[in-house]
């Protein structure tokens, strides 16, 4: 609404262009230091504003296509002229006689119209001071639109103007007013709503522009980026040429692989990308791996020929796999509790061999009664299991006494895992000749 465009341009005497400059603005100062007369004009103010000024002599200026200080010709013009037109009578300045800020209160005479090349305005609006550099007061002179009578506003105050402005003479004649506020008359102002309109639209224009140039500068870092893994593949294939070479011979030798391969990542990328990290995070299990295929390659060929033919199988079999499959530590835990068992076994019939060849001689005669007792002793087993917890519910102090104490035995028999690979053979053995020993009682009993 109050804003326009100002052009400044300066020229050499040979025409040579010096300066241009396209500068906004929303107000135009009027400098009132510059009048001579008693009473300032503002019309021909608003006209020097636009007058061109001529620099020679000392003040000539350097022309860069003259190589040399040259005459020149300075001036501004209004390219763009705003709807409301406000003029900024500068009544504060400096006084560098007195070396101190002061208030002109010079009389000047306001015109009813300003002309410019484009556009006629109308003054519709004045605003006052009264008062001096230190303080004052602020009031409003407007021309109103239904009975075309100007109306003063002082505050919460508005009232008629006793002595309407333009009614005896052509011009306005005020020694507070401060800034004068111009309007487009009615026959200009569908142009400059169509000028604004197209500034509008420019302006949307530009804001395109930027972001066009926003998403072009994504797809340059994007391009750089490819570039700089193109340079990194370059850089290791010229590192190390031979790798390289086998993988475009396997490649050539092999093509239905290699389209296979590039087919399985584009569908399953997340899957790769885990194959990758994996392979970052485990460096040494993947050389081995490498290293395995590499000396056995007709093992891994056969292996992969196996999950291609039946894949499900393969995925079944890893499952299993990864379920049965124990630490050392559980597999150790296991052995050592088979062969307690086992020992536990071979005494109670060394110390009892009458019971042991009474229960083989009742298996002999009658193996079924003897699998229908072991099928009842495994049906009762999680029946004494749920009572064990219920006592323990019961009386969890001497659960936690019992507890303690097979810790303690537990700690006594620390050492029993660092000699495992020797005491576990040993262990076997000796039970395996107390179960011959016991069986030969049995046999020479029967």
């Amino acid at each position: 609404m109050f804003e326009g465009q100002l052009s400044e341009t300066t020229k050499c005497s040979k025409g040579h262009s010096i300066n241009e400059e396209m500068n906004p603005f929303w107000m135009i100062p009027l400098s009132l230091r510059d009048n001579c007369d008693a009473t300032y004009s503002v019309e021909k103010g608003f006209e020097r504003v636009f007058n061109k000024k001529t620099f020679s002599g000392d003040n000539s200026v350097f022309c860069p296509d003259c190589e040399t200080k040259m005459e020149a010709t300075s001036g501004c013009t209004m390219e763009t002229s705003p709807p409301i037109l406000t003029l900024l009578l500068k009544r504060f300045d400096f006084d560098y006689t007195t070396m101190s800020h002061v208030k002109s209160d010079c009389c000047v005479e306001v015109p009813p119209t300003i002309n410019t090349p484009q556009k006629k305005y109308e003054l519709y609006a004045m605003v006052n001071h009264m008062g001096s550099i230190s303080g004052g007061h602020y009031t409003a002179t407007v021309l109103s639109r239904e009975d075309r009578a100007w109306y003063e506003c002082d505050d919460a105050h508005v009232t008629k103007a006793e002595e309407q402005p333009f009614t005896k003479t052509s011009t306005h004649r005020s020694r507070t007013a401060y800034l004068l506020m111009y309007r487009a008359s009615e026959s200009d102002r569908d142009n400059l709503k169509d000028t604004f309109e197209d500034q509008e639209r420019r302006r949307d224009e530009a804001k395109e522009t930027c972001n066009g140039s926003k998403s072009h500068i994504n797809k340059l870092k994007d391009m750089l980026k490819s570039l700089k893994s193109r340079t990194n593949k370059v850089k290791n294939t010229v590192e190390d040429p031979d790798s390289h070479r086998d993988k475009m011979k396997d490649m050539v030798e092999d093509p239905d692989s290699h389209r296979d391969k590039m087919k399985d990542t584009l569908e399953d990328p997340k899957s790769h990308k885990d194959k990758v990290k994996h392979m970052v995070e485990d460096p040494d299990s993947h050389r081995d791996k490498m290293k395995d295929i590499v000396e056995d390659p007709e093992s891994h060929r056969d292996e992969v020929e196996e999950t291609v033919e039946d894949p499900e199988r393969c995925r079944d079999e890893a499952k299993e796999t990864s379920k049965v499959s124990k630490s050392p530590k559980h597999k150790f835990q296991d052995m050592f509790k088979f062969s307690k068992s086992h020992r536990m076994k071979v005494k109670d019939t060394v110390e009892d061999t009458d019971s042991h060849r009474d229960k083989v001689k009742d298996t002999i005669e009658d193996p079924e009664r003897r699998k229908d007792e072991a099928k009842e002793t495994q049906s009762k087993a999680p029946d004494s299991h749920s009572q064990e917890r219920k006592d323990t519910v019961k009386d969890p102090d001497r659960r936690t006494d019992e507890v303690k104490e097979h810790r303690a035995g537990s700690n006594e028999h620390k050492g029993v895992g660092e000699d495992a690979d020797k005491e576990i053979p040993e262990s076997l053995n000796s039970s395996a000749d107390n179960c011959r020993h016991a069986e030969e009682l049995c046999v020479t009993s029967l």
